[in-house]
């Protein structure tokens, strides 16, 4: 849990809801989700940088099994990723039996994840992958967290857990 949580924190650095705000001319759009996060009516982009870097949906390991990274967020006023958002790993892609699935919500309300140790939960609804696009449609409920001052997290229980639903579509990329 807390080599994933460290990761992830790595990977959502500052993340605002995407509204009409103009993204800038070095991000593109490569994925879009639409859905709800507690009965609030969300969209949320997958960005990757115009002139090549870094993506928001990877498939890590493509040789073997395969782990997908897709994170969305919302756009800032300065058209750069924004917050709240979350991120979402699927894996194995390949192989016998469900991918594991773990998911990470960041915004204004804090730190939430699906950690079934502490009553989260995810279940993808549905999973498609090919040729590069993807799509999928997930329900999650999500539990959560502070730091627990050892750098780590544990579930923070002065809050309510929060329950994302939708659906996401983008273009996969391979990480080198």
């Amino acid at each position: 849990m807390r080599i994933v949580f460290a990761c992830l924190m790595t990977a959502l650095v500052s993340l605002a809801p995407v509204s009409a705000q103009t993204l800038r001319a070095d991000y593109e759009i490569i994925g879009q989700f639409e859905g709800q996060v507690d009965a609030r009516s969300v969209t949320f982009v997958s960005l990757r940088g115009s002139s090549g870097g870094s993506s928001d949906v990877e498939l890590f390991d493509p040789e073997r099994d395969g782990l997908l990274r897709i994170i969305v967020r919302s756009i800032s006023d300065e058209g750069t990723p924004g917050s709240p958002g979350f991120s979402l790993t699927i894996g194995p892609i390949e192989g016998a039996g469900p991918p594991l699935t773990d998911v990470f919500y960041f915004g204004g309300e804090g730190y939430f994840v699906s950690d079934v140790d502490i009553g989260g939960r995810v279940r993808l609804q549905s999973f498609e992958m090919d040729a590069g696009e993807m799509r999928l449609s997930l329900d999650a409920v999500l539990t959560p967290v502070a730091r627990d001052g050892h750098g780590g997290v544990m579930e923070d229980t002065r809050r309510s857990p929060i329950r994302v639903t939708g659906a996401f579509s983008g273009m996969v990329t391979s990480a080198d």
